[in-house]
C-alpha cells in the first residue's frame, strides 16, 4: 500500500498541471491563444483550438507549485516516507519540467490525433488516459532513473486517475474539453 501512496505522490506534480491546464479556460476564459497559432501540418491543424498557451502556462506553474510544497514537506518524516527520490537533491525547477512533461505528452497525443483525423474532444482510448504520465518519463529521462515497477504501475494508476476525474468533473457540471 506504501507504493501505491508513493507513487501517486510522485505523479501529483503532473496530474496537478494536467488539471490545470484543463480548467483554465475556467480561469482565464479570454486568455485562448492556441499553441500552434492557428498553424497547420499537411493541412491539418498542429495541435487544435483546445491547447492553448494559457493551459501550457497554467499547468507548468501548477506543477511547480505542486512540487515545491512536496519538496517543503520533505523535512516530515510522514510525507519523506512517500518519496520516490530524494526531493532535497533535485533540482528546484523539477516541478515545472514534470508539469511540463505531462502537457508535453498531452500535446504529442493531440498532434497524433489531428494526424489520424480524431477531432478534438473526440476519445482516443489509452492514449487519453496515459499521455501525461508517458510526457513525464520523457522529460525525466535526463533527471531522475525509476525501476520499471513504478513506470508500469504509474501507468495503470495515472490512467484510472484520469478517468475518475474526468468523471468526477463530468458529476460536477464541468464539461472542459482536454484533448
Amino acid at each position: 500500500m506504501l507504493f501505491l501512496a508513493q507513487i501517486a505522490w510522485f505523479i501529483l506534480p503532473s496530474g496537478s498541471a494536467n488539471i490545470t491546464a484543463a480548467l483554465s479556460a475556467r480561469l482565464f476564459p479570454k486568455w485562448r491563444l492556441p499553441v500552434d497559432f492557428g498553424n497547420s501540418w499537411r493541412n491539418v491543424r498542429i495541435f487544435g483550438d483546445h491547447k492553448t498557451w494559457r493551459g501550457l502556462i497554467t499547468g507548468i506553474i501548477a506543477g511547480g507549485a505542486v512540487f515545491f510544497l512536496q519538496r517543503s514537506l520533505s523535512s516530515s518524516p510522514f510525507f519523506s516516507a512517500l518519496e520516490l527520490f530524494d526531493y532535497k537533491k533535485a533540482p528546484w525547477f523539477l516541478g515545472f519540467v514534470m508539469g511540463f512533461g505531462a502537457l508535453f505528452g498531452d500535446l504529442a497525443k493531440s498532434f497524433i490525433k489531428r494526424r489520424l483525423a480524431i477531432a478534438p474532444g473526440r476519445p482516443f482510448l489509452v492514449a487519453d488516459q496515459i499521455d501525461w504520465i508517458l510526457g513525464l518519463y520523457f522529460v525525466l529521462l535526463p533527471f531522475i532513473h525509476l525501476n520499471k515497477s513504478v513506470i508500469l504501475l504509474s501507468l495503470v494508476m495515472g490512467g484510472l486517475l484520469h478517468v475518475a476525474v474526468k468523471y468526477i468533473g463530468w458529476r460536477n457540471g464541468l464539461d472542459v474539453k482536454v484533448s
